[in-house]
């Protein structure tokens, strides 16, 4: 946590934030179970293994960076924003999105820390996609 929660590119580093941090982290990783974690499935989930953790740490600092931008870090804002960078997504990297993708002996298990890192990349360019590109003032 300390790593990519306290770093300097991610808002939640702000001490303003110190008060509601375990709130919103709370937040974070509740959203991430309900999009992620098949609660009916029989197989277990590896999310909260390193390779889960450090993904989605890693992409921490951008979503944060939205919702700080937002002054909202409920739930259900958490789930739209990665909702919408996993319909972003493309080829391959459009399996982090699926809860099978993340049970025991599926792909996630066979996963290196550099494969997590070109994972994270993707879903913090996913999450960063732009609508209306167009209509920018110059």
């Amino acid at each position: 946590m300390k790593k990519y929660i306290f770093s300097s590119n991610n808002p939640l580093s702000n001490p303003e934030w110190d008060g509601m941090r375990p709130m919103i982290l709370s937040n974070y990783w509740k959203a991430i179970v309900e999009l992620l974690i098949d609660p009916q499935s029989e197989k277990p989930s590896v999310l909260f293994k390193t390779i889960g953790v450090d993904l989605f740490h890693i992409v921490s600092a951008t979503l944060f960076t939205h919702l700080a931008n937002q002054r909202d870090f409920k739930k259900e804002t958490i789930k739209k924003l990665f909702l919408r960078g996993f319909g972003n997504l493309n080829g391959d990297n459009v399996g982090i999105s699926d809860c099978e993708w993340w049970q025991r002996g599926g792909v996630a298990s066979g996963l290196n820390t550099a494969a997590v890192r070109k994972l994270a990349m993707a879903l913090n360019h996913a999450i960063n996609v732009q609508d209306n590109v167009g209509t920018v003032s110059l």
